[in-house]
């Protein structure tokens, strides 16, 4: 059975609205909260903003199509992004180029998809022509990972669960996934 209990209203206010000018809103409501937060007692609070990652910028204008942090071993991780057709890695504040001789298709519309499969980076992105990438050490390039079986080219998933890498979505079947043992990654 529900609890009949009345709504929490945190601060005076009731609601925001950018539609109309501040002067012509009720005192109950804001007129913008851009970069603020609520916090736990109500009370908004501004956010601290954003800084540059990196100063320098990734050569010509790529599309970001992945980003992440991977963790390799419990004392080594690394930042990496997927621009364009590139695999890039953060070393010492410079993007430092690990796509080796892989093949990254350009697709702004497919973005990277990626899971840590006991230490090893694993990546796919759902076009036919792109393996699934893996990236087993900071420092190293990229290379081919294994799908398991010469009938699945490609998948828009991976996921590693129960020590096996599955594959999700592959090129046999929207609705089907496919999984490779340790031994194959």
């Amino acid at each position: 059975m529900a609890i009949q209990a009345e709504g929490i209203q945190y601060g005076p206010w009731q609601t925001i609205n950018y539609s109309v000018p501040a002067i012509d809103l009720q005192p109950n409501v804001l007129a913008a909260i851009e970069n603020m937060f609520l916090d736990n007692a109500g009370s908004l609070n501004t956010r601290r903003g954003t800084a540059k990652y990196i100063s320098g910028a990734l050569s010509g204008t790529p599309s970001i199509v992945g980003v992440g942090k991977q963790r390799f071993t419990a004392s080594s991780s690394a930042v990496f992004v997927i621009a364009g057709d590139k695999f890039f890695e953060d070393v010492s504040g410079t993007w430092t180029d690990r796509t080796a001789s892989i093949s990254i298709t350009d697709h702004v519309d497919k973005y990277w998809m990626t899971t840590n499969a006991g230490g090893t980076l694993v990546g796919t992105n759902g076009i036919g022509n792109n393996a699934p990438i893996k990236w087993t050490a900071a420092a190293g390039n990229i290379a081919a990972a294994g799908m398991g079986s010469s009938s699945v080219t490609s998948a828009d998933l991976p996921i590693f669960w129960d020590n096996r890498l599955w594959y999700v979505s592959t090129n046999q079947g929207e609705r089907l996934a496919h999984y490779v043992d340790s031994s194959s990654r």
